[in-house]
């Protein structure tokens, strides 16, 4: 059969879409993302692969899960703070909202566990300031205003911040290994969603999706309040609960970690 010229545009151009469409996804289907190159390496990535392979690491996540853990993740209820904060370097808050359990509208709901621990981890690997519930209270990701909320204004007041990640966990049965929550991409900018995509991808992360199943457009959450009322961007991560439990996937939780790590690493923001 011969083909003549025109067919032959047409067929290359039927390839040409069907490659883009792979290669970029569509929708809410997991990220296809084509790697970024040369992006920095964080000073902490040394670090933080010679701990793993020393099991300091692992020593690590249980010592800072332990405080949000205890009082069966009622966390320390003889503190006179709901929520605390630790200031970092690196203009990128990571909040743990969900790392005791809490209270929405009269019910007590679990804690989501290890985020307070991820956290902490991110916070010595990389510098970045941290804020995370101490004990069981108000819904931070939840009550329009609060404590919590407030406290990351003041931070947010105080210094420069120019993202604000907040870490949550999905149980086991949701078909995502990570959401990205933004609002329906109101939230922060689309490069910084490709960049953790790629940084989660290259380290074997690849069931990612935006806007899934929590898209954080509910006005009480931290990443919309956040965005709406302090003008810094923001973002809400549902983790799998098969990537937050090291005592059964220890190399999982590594790779989660260390893809944020060079995630927030990456987070810049251009001078005017």
């Amino acid at each position: 059969m011969t083909i003549n010229v025109q067919e032959w545009t047409e067929i290359k151009y039927i390839i040409l879409l069907a490659i883009i469409f792979l290669l970029g996804g569509c929708g809410n289907e997991p990220s296809q993302e084509v790697m970024i190159e040369n992006l920095n390496m964080p000073a902490g990535l040394e670090k933080l692969q010679n701990d793993y392979e020393s099991g300091e690491f692992r020593s690590r996540i249980f010592e800072y899960e332990r405080q949000f853990s205890q009082n069966s993740y009622h966390g320390d209820i003889d503190s006179d703070r709901q929520e605390e904060y630790k200031e970092g370097e690196v203009n990128v808050l990571v909040s743990a909202s969900h790392s005791t359990a809490y209270v929405r509208e009269g019910e007590v709901l679990p804690a989501d566990v290890y985020t307070g621990a991820i956290a902490h981890l991110l916070q010595d690997y990389a510098n970045v300031h941290i804020i995370f519930s101490t004990q069981q209270g108000e819904d931070g990701n939840y009550v329009y205003g609060g404590s919590y909320k407030e406290t990351i204004g003041e931070i947010i007041g105080k210094l420069e911040i120019d993202l604000v990640i907040d870490l949550h966990g999905a149980v086991r049965d949701r078909n995502f290994d990570v959401d990205i929550g933004t609002g329906g991409g109101m939230t922060v900018r689309d490069e910084w969603v490709a960049l953790l995509k790629s940084a989660l991808a290259d380290n074997g992360i690849h069931s990612v999706y935006e806007n899934h199943t929590f898209a954080a457009t509910h006005e009480g959450t931290v990443t919309n309040y956040t965005y709406e009322n302090f003008n810094t961007e923001a973002l809400q991560l549902e983790i799998n609960r098969n990537l937050r439990d090291p005592t059964e996937d220890l190399e999982g939780f590594y790779q989660l970690v260390k893809s944020l790590l060079i995630f927030v690493e990456n987070v810049e923001v251009e001078e005017d």
